[in-house]
């Protein structure tokens, strides 16, 4: 199934760079009148569809990269947390 246009012009402005806080999500809100949570909900739908990786591969391999170096952040502090709060957490003891 191809992409609609709406998918195509999210993949497009997830690729823009932004240099302030906030400004991403406030032109989502413009743009597509949804909110920074449900426009990333759908940008992330779209980095597993073939056809997105076809439409804008430059993109979607940005996104993917992201997406796999906040996972292996997210895991090694899992690994690291429970040595440490065994330790200095007042109510481990």
């Amino acid at each position: 199934m191809p992409l609609t246009d709406l998918e195509r012009e999210l993949l497009d402005f997830a690729g823009l760079y932004f240099r302030y806080a906030g400004a991403q999500e406030q032109e989502s809100r413009h743009r597509f009148d949804r909110s920074g949570t449900m426009h990333w909900r759908k940008v992330n739908d779209l980095l597993d569809w073939p056809k997105a990786l076809e439409c804008a591969p430059t993109t979607i391999k940005r996104m993917r990269r992201l997406q796999d170096d906040r996972e292996a952040r997210q895991l090694r502090a899992f690994a690291i947390a429970p040595s440490f709060c065994l330790t200095s957490c007042p109510l481990a003891r």
